[in-house]
């Protein structure tokens, strides 16, 4: 390698670079011939950290006079290529920038942030709007959009200035940082949602139109499934750590108890962890227990109702004694688990799993297929919006017998395969990615049949009798 400060960059004369003398205070830097501004520093040799980390990339750019250096990523996250690409979307970058500072935006009444803000405030949890509100979960996702995205670009100029080119120069800037094809799509839409209800409240001109730009999503549908030794292996999961979530016993076991319910209702995530006390609901006097699940709280726009099987009835009286009798029926069954992203960091960084939350449901949902359950009572137990004026309309029956019969077997079928698995036969600490179906010890084999849901039934009460009542002493 030449002994020059400034030559072509290859992965061969990077990897070559030597470091800095240990103990000083300086890096060595040196600049790439192609691509104008790429540097690479080497700093001193530090215990503990791979060479190629300390072989930092960065970027030299004219701004106003001044050559501020930017940050790309080492040598052991990036390669030269990478690198190239990271400068070249830095300059379209500044380039948009320059762009945005030279638009006319003085002498604004109204702008896209107070739009945005109107926009929100009227479809909040907490709104006193007569519009359909966005339920919890989307406001927040909504509100997180706009604020990262949307409003840092746009806030301060005129809804109605707004043009295909900008958004598009837009998209094109988040995409140099990194923003995904989803995130940048949410982002689009909140906008867009925003401006077409803000012109129905005549706050902006109602016969301004937004922009038809379209973010393609060339995205495959996610079909990663647990095996059966990782699905069973879950169900003891335990996440006790001083570095991640659960710092305790105690919300450990609440955590475990999460987890089990979602494997034995197939239900989504935020369902079971947004759910209080006073969604406890029993059926047929009390001889079904069930969860309900309030319309503007999931992505129906009717109450969908949750059939506990005797197993998962006994965790949510463990949950209960555990967080010490609650009196406030409005408060969440699982305080410690009410976090959009606490349950998926537990079961990557602490259970070490590749699959996510959701993928229970996408598991659990296939166990049911293949062991015969009717597709009819799947769809409705999975919370899964009808489709047609006859279901959606005419047909309110929620098949809640058959339900719980389905869910009370899939239950038996689970814990059966558990208790009977036996990890080291599969040739590892927990076997291979072998079929969970297959594992399943099917004892139940009759089938289940549906009801004309003639009669429909509505709930009453909060617990079953037979157990102790919320807000009871002893």
């Amino acid at each position: 390698m030449t002994s020059s400060k400034k030559f072509l960059f290859t992965a061969e004369s990077i990897k070559a670079l030597p470091l800095a003398e240990p103990g000083s205070t300086k890096p060595l830097i040196f600049s790439d011939t192609r691509t104008v501004g790429l540097q690479v520093d080497c700093k001193p040799p530090r215990k503990g950290h791979a060479k190629a980390s300390r072989k930092v990339f960065f970027y030299r750019r004219l701004i106003a006079g001044r050559r501020p250096r930017q940050k790309l990523g080492t040598a052991h996250e990036l390669t030269i290529a990478q690198a190239r690409r990271r400068v070249a979307m830095i300059i379209r970058e500044d380039k948009i920038t320059g762009e945005i500072k030279n638009r006319r935006t003085a002498n604004i009444d109204y702008n896209v942030a107070q739009m945005i803000d109107d926009y929100l405030t009227d479809k909040g949890p907490n709104s006193t709007d007569d519009c359909k509100k966005l339920r919890k979960g989307t406001w927040r996702n909504s509100e997180a959009a706009a604020r990262n995205h949307v409003i840092p670009f746009f806030g301060t100029w005129s809804p109605t200035e707004i043009t295909n080119r900008d958004i598009h120069l837009w998209n094109d800037t988040l995409i140099g940082r990194g923003i995904t094809q989803v995130a940048r799509q949410k982002a689009l839409s909140v906008l867009r949602q925003a401006f077409k209800h803000n012109r129905k409240r005549y706050r902006i001109d109602p016969n301004s139109s937004f922009p038809d730009y379209v973010i393609e999503l060339n995205l495959k549908p996610r079909q990663t499934k647990f095996s059966a030794s990782e699905f069973f292996r879950l169900w003891d999961f335990l996440p006790i750590s001083e570095k991640f979530i659960n710092t305790s016993d105690d919300k450990a076991r609440e955590t475990q108890r999460a987890v089990r319910l979602l494997m034995l209702t197939g239900v989504r995530k935020m369902e079971i962890l947004d759910a209080r006390w006073e969604d406890m609901v029993p059926f047929f006097n009390g001889r079904i227990p069930a969860l309900k699940v309030p319309a503007d709280r999931q992505k129906k726009d009717r109450d969908f109702i949750i059939p506990l099987s005797p197993v998962a009835e006994k965790i949510l009286e463990e949950q209960f004694w555990a967080s010490k009798r609650p009196t406030d029926r409005t408060q969440n069954i699982f305080q410690h688990m009410n976090t959009q992203m606490g349950l998926n960091n537990a079961m990557r960084e602490q259970g070490k799993f590749k699959e996510t939350p959701h993928d229970i449901r996408r598991t659990v949902a296939t166990a049911w297929g293949a062991l015969g359950f009717p597709k009819d009572l799947i769809k409705w137990s999975l919370g899964h919006k009808p489709q047609g004026v006859t279901e959606e309309v005419y047909n309110q029956y929620q098949y809640l017998p058959e339900r719980h019969e389905m869910i009370s077997r899939w239950a038996t079928i689970l814990i059966d395969s558990i208790n009977t698995y036996n990890p080291s036969s599969q040739g590892g600490m927990w076997g291979t990615h072998d079929d969970l179906v297959g594992n399943l010890n099917v004892k139940i084999k009759s089938r289940i049949t549906i009801d004309d849901g003639s009669a429909g039934i509505e709930p009453v009460g909060h617990f079953p009798v037979d157990h102790k009542q919320i807000g009871e002493g002893g």
